[in-house]
C-alpha cells in the first residue's frame, strides 16, 4: 500500500510539474503568438489592411477632384475647387496658381479681381522651373522681398507645369513646417491637368477651347481653310498658332506672321525689306529688327527635332523656308 501511495504521489507531482511547465509556456508565448499566429505577422496584416483602406480613400478623393474639375466653368472656379479639395491630401497652408500669358515670359496669378503680372525671371529658382524641375526653398533662404508672397510660411514648393516644351504655369505650395510631403504621381497629374485647363481657359475663348477638345478627340468640325499644313508644320491662322509634328510652338503674333510668309513662299528667298512690308506693315522698321526677330524664331523652332533646319539664309538674298 505504501508503494502504491508513493507511486501515485510521484505521478501526481510529475503531472503537476508538466502542467505548470505548459502553463508558463502558454503565458510566455502569449507575448509573441495569438491563436498560433505570430503577433508581428498579425500586426503586419493589420497595417496592410489599413494601407489598403487609406489607398482606397485617397483614390476616391482623386476621382472626386477630377469630377469637380470637369464641372468648373472658369479658371477662378477651378483654382478654388483645387485649393479646397487638395488641402486634406497634401496638408499645405496656402496654394497659389500662376498661368503663363501666351507667347510671353510672364506669369499671372489666378484669383478674383485684377491680378498683377510677374516675370518668371523674378521667381525664386526660376532656372529649375524653366527646365521643368520642382523648386523648394525655406523662408530664411530668401533674402530679397518677393512681391507675390503675402503669407507666412516655413517652406515653399513650386511645381512647374509643361505641355511639351512649353511652360503653362506654376503651382506654389506653402507649408507651416519643414515636413512637406512627397507629391505622388496622382497628385502631380492633377496639378498638371488643372494648369492645362486653366491655361486654355485664360488664353483662349470658350469656343477655342471646345475646338481644341473636338480636335484632340477626333471629332473636329468641317475643315477650316485657315488651318493648313506645310511639311512638318501645321498653321492655325484663327489663333496665330503653329505646331511641329503635333507639338505646340509658342510664338508671338509677329513671329507667326514671319513664319507664315516663309512657309507660303516655300523654297523662295524673301528679303528683310519684304518682311518689313508684308509682316510688319510699317516702313520705319530697320532690317536689323528682322534679323533679331528671325534669330528668336529660329531659336524656338530649334527646340524640336525637325525644326532646327526649317529656316535658311543667304547673304544678299534673304531668308527661305526649307519644308521637311
Amino acid at each position: 500500500m505504501d508503494l502504491f501511495s508513493k507511486n501515485l504521489t510521484i505521478i501526481l507531482i510529475a503531472n503537476i510539474s508538466i502542467f505548470s511547465i505548459i502553463f508558463f509556456l502558454i503565458l510566455y508565448s502569449k507575448k509573441s503568438y495569438f491563436l498560433f499566429y505570430k503577433k508581428n505577422k498579425l500586426k503586419k496584416i493589420e497595417n496592410d489592411f489599413r494601407e489598403i483602406n487609406t489607398s482606397n480613400i485617397f483614390k476616391e478623393r482623386i476621382i472626386e477632384i477630377y469630377h469637380f474639375l470637369n464641372l468648373e466653368k472658369n479658371s477662378e472656379s477651378i483654382s478654388n475647387s483645387l485649393k479646397l479639395r487638395l488641402k486634406p491630401l497634401i496638408g499645405y497652408s496656402e496654394m497659389k496658381l500662376f498661368y503663363r500669358l501666351k507667347a510671353s515670359e510672364n506669369l499671372k496669378e489666378v484669383k478674383s479681381g485684377e491680378s498683377e503680372i510677374y516675370p518668371i525671371k523674378n521667381f525664386p529658382l526660376n532656372f529649375e522651373l524653366k527646365n521643368n524641375k520642382r523648386a523648394e526653398f525655406y523662408n530664411e533662404d530668401i533674402k530679397a522681398e518677393i512681391d507675390w508672397i503675402d503669407v507666412e510660411y516655413k517652406k515653399c514648393v513650386i511645381v512647374p507645369s509643361f505641355m511639351g516644351q512649353n511652360l503653362l504655369g506654376v503651382i506654389v505650395l506653402f507649408f507651416d513646417n519643414d515636413n512637406a510631403p512627397e507629391l505622388s504621381s496622382d497628385l502631380i497629374n492633377i496639378l498638371h491637368t488643372s494648369m492645362k485647363i486653366i491655361w486654355h481657359h485664360s488664353n483662349y475663348s470658350t469656343d477655342d477651347l471646345m475646338e481644341n477638345i473636338l480636335i484632340e478627340s477626333g471629332r473636329a468640325p468641317k475643315k477650316n481653310e485657315n488651318i493648313f499644313e506645310i511639311g512638318t508644320l501645321k498653321f492655325d491662322k484663327n489663333k496665330s498658332e503653329v505646331s511641329i509634328d503635333g507639338n505646340y510652338v509658342d510664338l508671338t503674333k509677329q513671329e507667326f506672321n514671319i513664319l507664315e510668309l516663309l512657309a507660303i513662299n516655300n523654297g523662295e528667298f524673301i528679303t528683310p525689306e519684304d518682311f518689313i512690308e508684308k509682316s510688319w506693315g510699317e516702313s520705319n522698321v530697320s532690317t536689323a529688327a528682322v534679323d533679331i526677330a528671325m534669330f528668336r524664331l529660329r531659336q524656338k523652332l530649334s527646340k524640336y527635332k525637325r525644326g532646327s533646319n526649317l529656316i535658311k539664309n543667304k547673304t544678299g538674298k534673304g531668308y527661305t523656308f526649307n519644308a521637311v
